[in-house]
C-alpha cells in the first residue's frame, strides 16, 4: 500500500486498523489527531467495499500527495461526488499544521 484510506459515516471518521494492512503513516496519524482536536469522532474499523459505497466522504492519505478527495467508486458517486465538508476541515487543518512537520533535510 501507499496510501491510507478514511472514510465519513454519519459524521463519523473511520479508517482501517494497521492490523488490516493500513500504513502506520504520519500523516495519517496527523489527520487522526486533527479530528480530536477538531472534535471529529474517529475510529479505526474494518471497512469493506459496502463500506466506501455507503460514504458520505471518502479521502486517502499519503506522504507524497496529503490529503487527497475520493469522489467515486467503479463509476459510482461517493455521497455527493465531491470532497465533503469534513475532508475540507481536515485538509485546511493539515495544511496549517504542514509547515511544522518534518525534520530539516539539512542543517
Amino acid at each position: 500500500a501507499v496510501a491510507n484510506v478514511f472514510i465519513v459515516r454519519d459524521g463519523e471518521l473511520l479508517t482501517p486498523p494497521t492490523s488490516d494492512g493500513a500504513l502506520e503513516g504520519i500523516v495519517r496519524m496527523t489527520v487522526l489527531e486533527l479530528a480530536g482536536s477538531l472534535g471529529i469522532p474517529a475510529r479505526e474499523k474494518t471497512l469493506g467495499r459496502f463500506d466506501f459505497l455507503a460514504a458520505d466522504e471518502a479521502f486517502l492519505t499519503g506522504s507524497g500527495a496529503g490529503i487527497v478527495p475520493v469522489t467515486s467508486l467503479d463509476q459510482r458517486r461517493i455521497g455527493q461526488g465531491q470532497p465533503g465538508p469534513i475532508y475540507a476541515k481536515l485538509r485546511a487543518a493539515f495544511l496549517d499544521a504542514a509547515p511544522g512537520m518534518g525534520v530539516p533535510a539539512f542543517d
